[in-house]
């Protein structure tokens, strides 16, 4: 959820407001981030092939390592900023809302520890080591294209048009004689942005 679909909903300008679909789910997210929290300072961890279950030294562990990312990546800092530009004219533009939506990003931190669960899960499921690189490095690949595609198009909503009021979008479609990307449907949209993403990471060329 965090590694696909934030990136998405931020890139793409995805309907976030109370009420919404997205705004209920990223809301459970967080609840199971806190608990995340409150479990971590139970569970024991590994050194030199021994699990330490010392409450003491898990604490101390866990407030050294994760516990300030953990709670970074925790505080719902978009619902924050929203309640306080709601009460601050100054603050209503639609610039700075756009901008403020790019505190969500703050979630990927979790991504840091995707390592230790990958090596997890690589434990349990015995697949053999070549086949795993060979897995990891494919999740990797499309998992920074897909990145790549969002923030393409989030460029194109955040950058301040020129004199001639133009962004890529714009240029595209007039190279290509088409309707701008921003008037066909989100669908439409990613695929072109990942096209992009994609041919420029592998070097393949456009068209």
């Amino acid at each position: 959820y965090i590694a696909l679909l934030v990136p998405f909903v931020i890139g793409f300008e995805v309907n976030t407001e109370q009420g919404t679909f997205i705004f209920v789910i990223d809301r459970l997210v967080d609840v199971f981030f806190v608990l995340d929290i409150c479990f971590n300072f139970f569970t024991g961890f590994a050194v030199t092939g021994k699990v330490v279950m010392d409450p003491r030294r898990i604490v101390y562990t866990y407030v050294k390592s994760w516990f300030l990312l953990d709670v970074v990546a925790s505080v719902p800092f978009d619902v924050i900023a929203a309640q306080y530009a709601g009460n601050q004219a100054a603050f209503r533009s639609t610039k700075f809302v756009r901008i403020m939506k790019l505190v969500r990003l703050v979630k990927l931190f979790r991504m840091l520890r995707i390592n230790r669960i990958l090596s997890r899960l690589e434990r349990k499921m015995s697949i053999k080591y070549g086949l795993w690189q060979v897995i990891k490095f494919v999740c990797v690949v499309l998992c920074l294209a897909h990145w790549q595609a969002c923030s393409w198009y989030l460029m194109h909503i955040l950058e301040n048009k020129g004199d001639g009021g133009a962004t890529w979008v714009e240029l595209l479609a007039r190279n290509t004689e088409t309707s701008p990307l921003d008037e066909l449907g989100r669908w439409a949209q990613y695929v072109a942005c990942i096209y992009w993403a994609i041919t420029t990471m592998t070097t393949i060329g456009y068209g």
